[in-house]
Order: C-alpha cells, then sequence, then structure tokens
C-alpha cells in the first residue's frame, strides 16, 4: 500500500529537520547536550522543593499534570505502536531503547509543562522550552513531525484537564 499524501509530507518534513544536523557534527553535539540537560528536571524540582517553600504545592500540582501526561502518552504510544523514523539516507543521532514513536512523550510532557508550570516560571520561557525540546526530537532523527505535535496537543489537553 503506497504511503498517503500525509505520510510522505511528514516524512519530508522529518528529512528537512533532520538534514539540518546531518554532517554537522558540532551543531548535532549542541543539540545532544541540550537534550541531555532536560534530565535535570528532577533536580530543579527537588531544589523548589527545598527552597521555594511558598510555591511547593504549585511545583506538586504542575508535576502531577506532568507525570499524568507522560502516562498517557506513553500508554498511546504502546497501543499506537508506530516506529520510529529509519531512513538510510537521514539516520537518527543515537539509537532509542524503545521503537515507540507516536506520540513523542518529551513532547506532551513538555507542552504539559508549558501549561502547568507557570507562573513559577514565566510562560515564554516554558514555551521556548516546549517548542525546541520538540524540534530537537525531530532534527535528532527520533520522532516525526506529526508525533510531536500530537504530542504537543495531548500535553496541552492533560495539563488543562487537571487543572485545579
Amino acid at each position: 500500500m503506497p504511503p498517503s499524501s500525509a505520510a510522505r509530507l511528514d516524512a519530508s518534513a522529518y528529512r528537512a529537520l533532520r538534514g539540518l544536523l546531518l554532517g554537522r557534527d558540532r551543531a548535532q553535539d549542541a543539540v545532544l547536550a541540550f537534550v541531555r540537560a532536560e534530565t535535570h528536571w528532577p533536580l530543579a524540582g527537588a531544589l523548589v522543593l527545598v527552597f521555594a517553600r511558598g510555591r511547593r504545592r504549585a511545583w506538586m500540582r504542575s508535576n502531577i499534570r506532568m507525570t499524568a501526561a507522560f502516562a498517557v502518552a506513553k500508554l498511546l504510544s504502546y497501543l499506537i505502536g508506530r516506529p520510529r523514523p529509519r531512513f538510510a539516507d537521514c539516520p537518527p543521532a543515537r539509537p532509542k531503547d524503545d521503537d515507540q514513536s507516536m506520540p513523542s512523550t518529551h513532547a506532551t510532557v513538555a507542552f504539559a509543562a508549558a501549561v502547568s508550570v507557570p507562573p513559577l516560571v514565566p510562560a515564554p520561557v516554558m514555551a521556548s522550552i516546549a517548542v525546541s525540546t520538540s524540534l530537537a526530537r525531530v532534527a535528532l532523527g527520533e520522532h516525526y513531525p506529526s508525533d510531536i505535535g500530537v504530542g504537543a496537543l495531548l500535553g496541552i489537553a492533560v495539563a488543562w484537564a487537571l487543572r485545579n
């Protein structure tokens, strides 16, 4: 069965974004460093809990929303079962432990954070982090653009559904 026009568009957009880093090792290393820095979110949370006593409750609510968004995204990714992009001329920057691509859990959590974390962190900062986190996943060859689009919508929806 030939790919649909939406699938061809998704693959073309993937190749265009992934192509921005292919052959540019320093740029790719910078994006990988940014992606690794995202794993320090729990440390930021611990610092808030220790030092920002008046904001602990808001921080906990934000983390509940992000955790719920992650759980929903993980479940959906297993149910949908869409494999990650695989193109010989456009390989990923690093191997992944799983093969679930839709929705992107990183995009889901990043956009849930963009909705949940303000006013603890200014909304434009959180939106910038969500967008850059999501685009980095495509540029590194881990997701199709539609994976991050669905993840973004899912993260926003879950965070809004769980607001107060």
